[in-house]
């Protein structure tokens, strides 16, 4: 999403606040399009991508909309899923939330928002 440029912590978003858009879900398409090739769109809007250490899913509509965000359901761990999600961000003028250390993702947070995730990911497969 494009937080609010000011907003150091995630926890002081406004929550009345309105995101500016990302550009309309084509435009989302064509930069996710630029940035990973193979990555493939199906007919319902549900979008694919598999590459070295990471694949995901996302629901990207075909249409002039405006998108305010996009979530991406990634699997694969480590810096290289983190680094993908964050290129993304950078790519569409927008800031990650980074579940793994709740807060945004910065080069300077990669190797820990993925540490944090693995955490997490092996403490609820143990429960």
């Amino acid at each position: 999403m494009r937080y609010p440029v000011e907003v150091e912590d995630p926890s002081n978003i406004p929550s009345d606040g309105e995101p500016s858009s990302l550009g309309t879900h084509r435009q989302v398409r064509e930069v996710l399009t630029m940035l990973l090739p193979g990555i493939t769109f199906a007919p319902d809007g549900w979008i694919d991508y598999d590459g070295p250490g990471i694949s995901f899913n996302a629901q990207v509509d075909d249409d002039d909309e405006p998108s305010t965000c996009l979530a991406l359901f990634i699997y694969g761990a480590g810096p290289a899923a983190a680094r993908i999600a964050l290129t993304i961000a950078e790519a569409l003028n927008a800031r990650a939330f980074a579940t793994g250390v709740a807060d945004f993702l910065t080069p300077d947070n990669v190797e820990s928002a993925a540490d944090g995730w693995l955490s997490y990911r092996d403490r609820v497969l143990e429960e």
